[in-house]
């Protein structure tokens, strides 16, 4: 939704002729999603999609995977795993926007970003606005927290298990303000 009130209309306007620029895009959340898996492996991933089995649940990677694991493992992982192209995935690149840059160069289509650092001394848009519209160029969508409440795989010893008693039980409690993970 654009905000139209005037003084968002001016800070559109360009500053050679005064026509309106268009509005950078602005992250997603995870609105649409009661639940979400966090998945740090093959196995783990596979579990993932077996219990979602078509239904609505996002499945992100580790806390900030997109830093020290790489697009490129995400995309391997996610080659790996039949069924993955239907599911919601998302690479967790954390609060720095190089491992996002890197996702979108390597055309990862969802990834997870905290960017909560503000552009001192600068007026341009804020960082995950920037990120955001970079992302959006490059084919891919940004998506920032709050997440919805997220069971993390890499935490419980039967993966398959666990997932589908999160997936099949009741919706969760509100998520945590910063979309914690439980274990």
């Amino acid at each position: 939704m654009t905000d139209r009130s005037p003084s968002a209309d001016a800070s559109r306007r360009s500053a050679r002729g005064g026509a309106p620029t268009p509005a950078a895009p602005q992250p997603l959340t995870a609105a649409g999603f009661d639940r979400a898996l966090r998945v740090h492996d093959l196995v783990q991933l596979r579990a993932a999609l077996t219990a979602a089995d078509g239904r609505p649940v996002l499945i992100v990677s580790g806390r900030g995977a997109g830093a020290y694991a790489g697009a490129g493992w995400w995309q391997a992982l996610l080659a790996a795993a039949e069924g993955a192209d239907g599911a919601m995935t998302a690479l967790d690149c954390g609060e720095a926007p190089g491992p996002v840059l890197a996702a979108v160069r390597a055309g990862v289509a969802d990834i997870l970003c905290r960017p909560e650092a503000p552009d001192a001394g600068t007026s341009g848009p804020p960082v995950a606005a920037r990120l955001a519209a970079l992302a959006a160029a490059g084919g891919c969508r940004l998506w920032r927290p709050p997440l919805p409440p997220v069971l993390d795989l890499g935490r419980v010893r039967d993966p398959a298990a666990a997932a589908r008693r999160w997936i099949d039980g009741p919706p969760p409690a509100a998520p945590p303000e910063d979309g914690g993970d439980r274990g």
